[in-house]
């Protein structure tokens, strides 16, 4: 599968004003991001302290001569000062006055409006634009955020987005911090890969850029992400190869995923080989592949061949990584000590990082095993928890058969500073897993 025919990436640093304040960062953060596009396979312009009418033509003949393949994908990048005028945000060039001045600022301001009536003239499937400046996104819908979608999905539908790295009102740093996570989040230094499957969408740089800069700077300065206002333009998702460390690691990824595409390939561990982190359990101990007393796992007479035992109330805490997309298990309460014939039962509850993933209802000896499927998708910390009602008699609990699953997976394993593939069958992945998880990279093909 090759994602893109071409990429183009247009890069804009204003730092020398004529009366709007001066910049000292503009430039600089242009220069390393053209760099780090320029590693990243992307073809360059990069363009340097432009007035009204130099960044206008940038702009018609970038989307217009650049975009003309419908295959390709566009990536803009400006610095510099950001205005909002009631409710419009404006570019502000080089030569740009005071809004005091109003005609002479309409006419050499760049409005977003007419930036997304550029954007709409290129025929590229995928156009992303971050603005390194801070005024109120009126072109487009502000983004919540979701669970990434499969790549082969998303590449394959038109969308123009962009993101702002403050709103309306802010005061945004000229010190480099936007830049600098946005280029170590495109080398693989930073968690915007949330899905853990190599790529890096504009959705998910839209999550952790917000996400950190409203840490970094206690929400004085908040980025705002979306996706234009047009049902034309609102469905796809721009990608960018995201853990791949050199030119040669890409186009490995890329040869593999287009071999891959169309096969079936699902990878599964076996939760029970896993050691987990933490353990509590509310009587007796953790016991793996049998009940307290030895004897196989059985939920309301049906035996399985693997299972966690663990009395009420218990947690027990596995790490994940994000390397897994589905968490399986039969769930119900088990025979313990002696023949129960009472008990009010318990409720499981799968935990990931911290955020409540599914809860069962109160299942007790009565009720037959309940298959159950979470999905993981980004999940670095598993936590599962059992509850009992009001006392704790005959609230044995079983997850029965707990397995964790990578689909469409291609095991790869980092060897000497870069990612090599591994030909491993299913059945060794687990073990694989389990001897060193550190290691262990599942790539999502979708």
């Amino acid at each position: 599968m090759q994602l893109y025919s071409n990429s183009f990436a247009l890069v804009i640093g204003i730092d020398n004003y004529d009366i709007w304040p001066r910049l000292s960062q503009a430039i600089a953060d242009a220069e390393m991001v053209a760099s780090v596009l320029e590693g990243k396979g992307f073809e360059v312009i990069l363009k340097k302290n432009l007035n009204g009418r130099d960044l206008e033509t940038a702009f018609e003949d970038f989307f217009i001569d650049k975009g003309a393949s419908p295959e390709a994908r566009l990536f803009v990048w400006y610095a510099g000062h950001g205005h909002t005028v009631d409710g419009e945000g404006y570019l502000i060039p080089a030569d740009g006055v005071f809004e005091t001045d109003r005609s002479t600022f309409l006419k050499r301001s760049v409005s977003l409006r007419d930036f997304g009536k550029y954007s709409r003239l290129a025929q590229a499937k995928h156009v992303y634009t971050i603005f390194d400046s801070c005024f109120a996104g009126t072109i487009f819908n502000v983004a919540r955020s979701s669970p990434p979608p499969a790549i082969t999905r998303v590449t394959s539908e038109p969308v123009r987005q962009f993101l702002t790295s403050g709103d309306a009102g802010q005061t945004v740093s000229d010190d480099g911090t936007f830049a600098r996570l946005f280029v170590e989040s495109l080398e693989g230094k930073r968690r915007a890969d949330l899905n853990a499957d190599g790529y890096v969408t504009a959705e998910e740089l839209g999550v952790f850029l917000t996400s950190s800069i409203s840490n970094y700077t206690n929400n004085k300065q908040v980025p705002r992400y979306g996706k234009l206002r047009d049902p034309n333009f609102d469905r796809g998702d721009f990608v960018f190869i995201g853990r791949a460390e050199s030119r040669q690691d890409r186009e490995m990824i890329q040869k593999d995923t287009a071999r891959q595409v169309g096969a079936r390939s699902i990878s599964t561990v076996d939760l029970t080989k896993l050691k987990p982190t933490h353990v509590s359990v509310g009587w007796e101990t953790l016991s793996i592949n049998k009940d307290s007393r030895g004897f196989p796992i059985k939920i309301k007479g049906k035996l399985f061949q693997s299972g966690i035992w663990a009395h009420a109330e218990s947690r027990l805490i596995y790490s994940l990584s994000r390397r897994f997309d589905k968490f399986e298990a039969n769930i119900g309460l088990s025979w313990h000590q002696w023949d129960c014939t009472g008990g009010d039962g318990a409720i499981f509850i799968v935990m990931g990082d911290g955020r409540p993933l599914y809860s069962s209802r109160v299942m007790n000896l009565s009720v037959p095993a309940e298959q159950i499927s979470v999905d993981v998708s980004g999940v670095k910390e598993l936590e599962l928890v059992t509850k009992m009602r009001n006392g704790n008699l005959c609230d044995a609990t079983v997850w029965a058969d707990p397995r964790l699953i990578a689909k469409h997976a291609v095991m790869w394993f980092k060897r000497n500073g870069h990612f090599a593939k591994n030909e491993i069958s299913e059945s060794e992945v687990s073990n694989e897993y389990s001897k060193n998880q550190t290691e262990f990279h599942p790539r999502v093909q979708g």
